[in-house]
């Protein structure tokens, strides 16, 4: 995106001085309310957002049975740690502090335990309405998806494999574009895949890991962060 283009101030004639000058009024002290200030609106690359995990305060997560005994959720030095237990599993956690609607978020990621067939995740734009979700497949593939809540249905919108991706346990970036209608995918810096979506337009973000045919897995996530695209 070009940089914005500099307008010159408009000139202004000069006008006759007055013959005398008012006395100006009196000021009057008000105090400043307090959280009134105002940011510039973010720009291109802007972050908006960053954490290492040593806070999770604001973070939620949801698991994919009740019987959340198995599951894990740990922070290790400025990273999180989230484990599965079982097949066909998931835990998903949800950064409730903000929500955005144009967002880029970057983490990376690497799978300490488990098979290859397990999904590590981003998530965009998530209400109770439904998300916007990005899979890295550790064995070598990609996903966009959909989650509509409203309907329990999953909608798949793009998928494939790539050779980008450093399969098993090996150390890979992520990064998610919900950029109006485009969902963008960045695996270790290379665009993999995008879809086009009008459904969801603001919500917050958050990471997750997903089992299918086999149990257990591990997954680390490092660097979190979140930048106007």
């Amino acid at each position: 995106v070009p940089p914005p283009t500099e307008v010159p101030p408009t000139e202004v004639p000069p006008t006759e001085a007055p013959t005398s000058t008012p006395l100006p009024p009196t000021p009057t002290f008000e105090p400043t309310p307090e959280n009134t200030a105002t940011n510039p609106p973010a720009g291109p690359g802007d972050l908006l957002y960053t954490t290492s995990f040593d806070d999770l305060d604001s973070w939620y997560y949801i698991t994919a049975y009740d019987d959340t005994s198995g599951y894990l959720a740990e922070q290790r030095g400025t990273s999180i740690v989230l484990a599965v237990p079982s097949s066909d599993d998931g835990i998903f956690l949800y950064y409730e502090g903000q929500t955005w609607e144009d967002v880029e978020v970057a983490v990376v990621v690497e799978k300490l335990d488990g098979t290859n067939y397990v999904y590590s995740e981003l998530f965009c734009r998530s209400s109770g309405s439904g998300e916007y979700v990005f899979m890295l497949d550790h064995g070598g593939y990609w996903q966009i998806g959909k989650w509509d809540f409203n309907s329990n249905s999953y909608e798949q919108l793009a998928y494939g494999g790539s050779t980008v991706i450093q399969a098993a346990n090996k150390v890979n970036t992520m990064n998610a574009i919900c950029s109006g209608p485009n969902l963008i995918f960045y695996i270790n810096g290379t665009e993999v895949g995008r879809a086009v979506d009008y459904e969801f337009t603001q919500g917050e973000i958050g990471i997750g890991i997903e089992t299918f045919d086999f149990a257990f897995a591990e997954v680390m996530f490092s660097g979190l962060a979140v930048y106007h695209p």
